[in-house]
């Protein structure tokens, strides 16, 4: 059986009133539901982007890159590109046959933003068209040292234009969604 002492209300009540405020407080900084101090560190952004488009240096040549990130030391990340151009029957982005790259390394997770990419030379088109690319991102982990590789992620981007600090673009910097191939 307890015991309650008298006075013991008096004492309770402001601490179960700040303790109300600090609950409050808390709600209002994480609005979302989340625990103020619980969030996970923010990852880099994933994308995609051309980064060369059938330059003068590079004629014929289109160049993809991606950017990626994880959480983990343990993580392998790679990147698989891909290119598509617009057919105009379809009305849609369909592959170019043998326009797929071999699996690119772009490191080891360590929340920072890593870029990867790869460059296509493709023959000189008879008429112009409309080429765009995809990059498929794949996250592995090695359960032991010399274990086997096993995927804990995958996600697709299309390229998308605009991107800052994109690394090996001719000319530097540049970064589009599309290449028009004439």
């Amino acid at each position: 059986m307890a015991v309650v002492r008298r006075g013991a209300t008096r004492l309770t009540l402001p601490l179960v009133a700040v303790c109300a405020a600090v609950v409050l407080a808390l709600a209002i900084a994480a609005p979302d539901g989340s625990a103020a101090g619980s969030e996970r560190p923010r990852l880099a952004p994933l994308w995609a982007t051309i980064n060369v488009c059938d330059t003068p240096s590079k004629p014929n040549a289109i160049g993809v890159r991606g950017r990626m990130s994880a959480r983990s030391r343990r993580t392998e990340m790679y990147m698989r590109f891909r290119l598509r151009y617009f057919d105009v029957e379809r009305g849609r982005f369909v592959p170019i046959r043998n326009a797929v790259s071999p699996l690119v390394y772009a490191g080891r997770g360590l929340r920072r933003g890593r870029q990867g990419g790869f460059t296509f030379v493709l023959d000189p088109p008879r008429t112009g068209y409309l080429v765009r690319g995809k990059a498929e991102f794949f996250w592995y982990r090695r359960q032991r040292r010399s274990g086997p590789r096993v995927l804990i992620k995958r996600r697709e981007r299309v390229t998308r234009g605009g991107k800052k600090r994109v690394r090996g673009g001719d000319p530097p910097g540049y970064s589009e969604g599309t290449c028009d191939l004439r």
